[in-house]
């Protein structure tokens, strides 16, 4: 499924360090149970309620599920569902100056900030959840294959 609102808000991911520095603020759930995101299918086994995310260079998020064999398949017919957050809402409004932290160490940059205010967040405006696009038949296995959000 294509998302309806771009780009998905990226957070910092905490923990070991990974291929990839940052997270969508996402949640994916089928018929209700929440899957978890990783970063590959590698070491997933086929009971692992996993998924795994990529951003087109349009900003498109796409989800893809498991094939059985790495991963869990999406049960035929079942419900899924996406939450997910735009933009860091007021959070996100900050004065110039202060965005001072590198997600990762370029050896030829010394020094980042915003040299301006960051604005147009809103309270409320973050979250959004959908289900399939209307007007076409997205339950899993409908069209011989597995869905992808």
């Amino acid at each position: 499924m294509t998302l309806s609102r771009k780009p998905v808000t990226h957070l910092v991911k905490m923990g070991p360090f990974t291929r990839r520095r940052s997270r969508p603020e996402l949640e994916v759930r089928v018929d209700g149970v929440l899957w978890d995101e990783v970063e590959t299918f590698f070491q997933s086994t086929p009971s692992d309620l996993h998924y795994v995310t990529f951003i087109d260079e349009n900003d498109i998020l796409t989800i893809t599920f498991g094939t059985g064999q790495r991963g869990s398949v999406v049960p035929a017919g079942a419900e899924v569902k996406g939450v997910y957050r735009i933009g860091l809402g007021s959070e996100g409004n900050v004065g110039s100056d202060t965005l001072t932290v590198a997600l990762s160490a370029i050896p030829q940059i010394t020094k980042i900030t915003n040299p301006f205010n960051a604005e147009g967040g809103r309270p409320g405006d973050d979250r959004r959840g959908e289900d399939f696009r209307p007007g076409i038949d997205h339950r899993a296995g409908a069209g011989g294959h597995a869905p992808r959000l």
